[in-house]
């Protein structure tokens, strides 16, 4: 077993293996997460109930948040890199896609 460290790159490359394209990924999750909001009737605090999907940089935002709570219960390299990956994609979402 190799013990080093991958790069977000390669943790993408690894993880689009299973999961897909993250740009699609978090296109569907904003979609999926939008229409349970809209199914359950839930407003945000001071804003209207959501007509579409969630924006994937928000995605993005709260599945760091969920792997950076999980990591003040049980602190693993893998969720270190989750929420570090997480939190570049939402910088990509939000910023443009960096040159290659």
């Amino acid at each position: 077993m190799s013990t080093k460290r991958m790069t977000a790159s390669e943790i993408v490359k690894e993880r689009e293996k299973d999961y897909g394209n993250p740009w699609d990924c978090h296109r569907a999750i904003g979609q999926t997460w939008g229409a349970i909001l809209r199914q359950t009737g839930w407003t945000p605090p001071g804003g209207p109930i959501f007509d579409e999907r969630l924006p994937s940089s928000v995605v993005a935002l709260m599945m760091a948040a969920l792997k950076i709570v999980r990591l003040s219960h049980n602190s693993t390299r893998d969720s270190f890199l989750d929420a570090h990956v997480y939190l570049d994609f939402a910088e990509e979402f939000t910023l443009g896609r960096p040159d290659s």
